[in-house]
């Protein structure tokens, strides 16, 4: 019922109505599910020493006190109130999550909770601030993107840090609607959801290593690609003829 609640993001009575249980025990026990998963988090949801270890590529010869990738995505929840500060950019209403992830599509960390309208940045200073074994800063760092600020532990501005993340992301995210789809759950329950799903995740790539859902986000990535490139090369044909004119 649990996994079935978090591909799906179905109600309370469609799960009730389709495996016979009343309502109050799919509560309950999706609720024990929920926190027996997030127990797990301490064997999947771990740091490596460094992130290429076991990789004898000669271009990553110089990343090796690198741990991987940060970035945020935004998740829809549901909220009652305060919506104006869960709105993001897109006025959805939101949770910010910051992840860091590596390149075999892991997480190695997860930040969920905080409001949609906040930036990156800030989300980060939250994340230094909390001091989790599972951040370390000490001599290794991060790559990220022009939303941060380059310093010790973090080198930026990285644009290939979005490859990394977009995959994770995006592989995390089809497999489970429940972060896709604005949830019936509250916040403080959603936040828990997403550190579920990314310890799911994680479990999955151990297990799973050669997943099709992770083919079918490389195909849309690609396509994604594809398309800005289709169109700065589009912009740049009007700028030619723009300045031709000109002359």
């Amino acid at each position: 019922m649990f996994l079935y609640v978090l591909a799906h993001n179905y109600k309370n009575r469609t799960v009730n109505f389709n495996f016979i249980r009343s309502g109050e025990t799919v509560s309950r026990y999706f609720s024990i599910v929920l926190r027996v998963v997030i127990q797990l988090g301490r064997h999947y949801l771990i740091q490596p020493e460094t992130e290429m270890e076991g990789y004898e590529d000669e271009k990553w010869e110089w990343f090796q006190e690198y741990l991987g990738a940060l970035d945020g995505t935004h998740v829809n929840i549901h909220v009652l109130k305060d919506q104006g500060r869960y709105r993001n950019r897109k006025n959805e209403i939101a949770t910010n999550v910051l992840g860091a992830c590596s390149r075999d599509v892991k997480f190695t960390y997860i930040l969920p909770g905080w409001e949609g309208s906040l930036a990156d940045s800030k989300v980060l200073r939250d994340a230094l601030v909390r001091q989790d074994p599972l951040f370390p800063m000490v001599s290794k760092y991060f790559l990220v993107d022009a939303s941060y600020t380059n310093g010790p532990s973090f080198l930026a501005p990285y644009r290939g840090v979005r490859n990394v993340n977009e995959r994770t992301f995006g592989l995390f995210k089809k497999r489970w609607t429940i972060l896709r789809d604005s949830s019936f759950f509250y916040v403080k329950t959603h936040v828990e959801i997403i550190n579920a799903c990314a310890i799911l995740h994680n479990l999955i790539r151990v297990e799973q290593p050669n997943d099709s859902y992770l083919a079918e986000v490389d195909v849309e990535l690609g396509k994604a690609q594809l398309e800005v490139v289709n169109h700065e090369d589009e912009i740049d044909d009007g700028d030619e003829i723009e300045d031709e004119n000109k002359e």
